[in-house]
């Protein structure tokens, strides 16, 4: 049995999802009633192997967005890059943060028509926290404006969530949380001088890292959190709750999402094929 246990531990450090440990580990267990434990577990073989083989058979990601509602979040969310996009350019500001996000949003909304399942991660973890940022600047301030870009997003999040079980994988969930954070990132950057300035820095490598479901991710996506502390802290005891709530909220989901990226990533590098489907 301690070799069953410790042939578990390397299947998580894989990164495959518990689902098909707990499945494996079954088809194990019962293999080594036959044969013995050691022998079942080198016939069912290296676990990067069968890494690699789960990841040819399914999305890294979760399972592929039907395509109503694929193109019905696109639908949502097109004019809300393209208004971003106006009003971004509009002022000269090509090269700013804000002509990068929009940028973003633009190749993020056609992976998502192209049913890409990082897009859809990555867009509901985003249309989430803006959802409810948005959601709160309504309550707060009143007016239409607020309400309406809420409802927006509110709505694309609808369609990008999973209806069922077992939609996204863990490492879609890791996305969505990474995703989630990046308001809170972005505001600190234009607030907060050199601590914001890291957070980004972090924040961009550590999100590559779990593109590519790479472990190296959560040291810097743990360190992007701990930046954003102190500043939104700040926010909050000088009376603008609103951003310092987001900032916190961001940083509490990058928390979440290194703790993820730490234990179900694999080692190494990462693998540029997650990015396929």
């Amino acid at each position: 049995m301690d070799a069953i246990e410790a042939y578990r531990r390397e299947l998580r450090e894989a990164g495959i999802e518990e689902a098909d440990v707990a499945e494996l580990i079954d088809h194990l267990l019962e293999s080594a009633r036959e044969v013995g434990a050691a022998e079942a577990v080198a016939r069912l073989g290296e676990p990067r192997a069968l890494a690699g083989e789960l990841g040819r058979a399914r999305p890294a990601f979760g399972a592929q967005l039907p395509r109503a509602r694929a193109w019905s979040a696109a639908a949502l969310l097109a004019p809300l890059v393209a208004l971003a996009a106006w009003w971004t350019f509009g002022r000269g500001l090509q090269l700013s943060l804000g002509a990068a996000e929009v940028a973003l949003g633009g190749v993020l909304v056609l992976a998502l028509l192209a049913r890409l399942s990082w897009a859809r991660a990555i867009l509901f973890g985003f249309t989430a926290h803006v959802a409810l940022e948005n959601a709160a600047w309504a309550a707060q301030v009143g007016g239409t404006f607020w309400a309406l870009f809420a409802a927006a997003y509110l709505g694309a999040a609808v369609f990008l969530a999973p209806w069922r079980r077992g939609e996204l994988t863990r490492a879609g969930w890791t996305l969505a949380a990474v995703a989630f954070g990046f308001p809170g990132v972005s505001l600190a950057f234009a607030l907060a001088g050199v601590p914001g300035a890291l957070a980004l820095v972090t924040f961009t490598v550590g999100a590559a890292g779990v593109l590519l479901c790479a472990r190296w991710s959560a040291p810097l996506l743990a360190a992007a959190a701990l930046l954003l502390v102190s500043p939104g802290a700040g926010l909050l005891a000088r009376g603008a709750w609103l951003w310092g709530a987001a900032m916190l909220a961001s940083a509490v989901a990058l928390a979440l999402g290194a703790r993820a990226a730490w234990q179900s990533s694999s080692r190494g590098w990462g693998r540029l094929r997650a990015l396929a489907r």
